[in-house]
């Protein structure tokens, strides 16, 4: 799929809205401070990871990109959240506001707007861990020690966005083949389509056994001739009905191969009193209303 004339302007203005988000949190007194490793030695011409940089560092250099950014895009310069916020009444940093159903609703359609400058699986996939992240949200219980998911989760939304990672990269080895509940859930939501595609084999099937036996019912005759002149041979209808099962099996991969990439990228904390954490991550995922393309391949 080609990208849009205008994505690096686009990317830009994404990659400095999420700058000013981190700007923000790094310098916000008393914020988190993730964890770094020290070197051993920091004196001479020493390079370290991003892991390995100090607090201090790492605000340096996101003020640093905010600037030139903004200089780039020639615009003056988030959502902020507060974890120990009351959420009643809301206040702006809560979390039943930042991920309540509104604001969810408005991002999910955001990122479908956005989803022809990436991956085709990943706009649906953050839709689905964003549709998670709302449940963890409205559940008191649950996002009680969700602050370090929370921030593990953005670095996979950073991952994802800003450096141009392609989800299904994240998909453990021989997980397509372990997880046939994937395909399963996408049966059962399409199980419509598949009842008639079945009930169209059969009928063609019945098709082309009448004709080959040249039956000598009188109405079959007209039908036949009728079809005739509409130029539906069974050759015809055999290959339309092979169109449209291809075209469903097709979206039957890609609604499963979707559902295991948002799962592959979900980060949150488990939920109190759920037996199966995977599952409930699943079926959150699963509440996704943002879909993956139809022309996309499923690798």
């Amino acid at each position: 799929m080609a990208a849009p004339q205008d994505a690096d302007e686009v990317l830009a203005a994404l990659r400095l809205g999420w700058y000013v988000a981190e700007v923000r949190g790094r310098n916000r007194p008393g914020g988190p401070v993730p964890p770094a490793e020290s070197l051993p030695n920091r004196a001479g011409h020493v390079l370290p990871l991003r892991i390995e940089r100090t607090p201090q560092e790492l605000r340096i250099e996101a003020q640093s990109v905010v600037r030139k950014l903004a200089e780039d895009l020639k615009v003056d310069i988030y959502w902020a959240l507060d974890p120990a916020a009351v959420c009643d009444p809301l206040t702006p940093n809560c979390w039943a506001f930042l991920l309540g159903a509104q604001r969810g609703s408005e991002l999910t359609r955001l990122a479908g707007r956005l989803s022809g400058y990436f991956n085709p699986y990943c706009c649906p996939a953050l839709a689905g861990t964003l549709r998670l992240w709302l449940s963890v949200a409205g559940d008191s219980a649950w996002r009680e020690s969700a602050q370090d998911h929370l921030y593990r989760q953005t670095r996979r939304w950073y991952e994802l966005l800003i450096l141009g990672q392609d989800p299904s990269t994240l998909i453990k080895p021989y997980t397509i083949f372990r997880d046939w509940q994937a395909s399963l859930r996408a049966v059962q939501a399409l199980w419509v389509q598949l009842v008639t595609a079945a009930v169209s084999l059969l009928l063609v099937i019945a098709l082309i056994t009448l004709i080959i036996n040249g039956s000598s019912n009188a109405f079959l005759k007209a039908l036949f001739g009728v079809l005739g002149v509409a130029g539906l041979s069974a050759a015809t209808v055999q290959a339309g009905l092979k169109n449209t099962a291809q075209s469903l099996f097709l979206r039957l991969r890609q609604d499963a191969y979707t559902d295991l990439v948002g799962a592959a990228i979900a980060v949150a904390p488990a939920k109190p009193g759920a037996e199966r954490q995977d599952r409930v991550v699943a079926e959150e995922i699963r509440k996704r209303t943002l879909t993956t393309a139809a022309d996309a391949a499923v690798p």
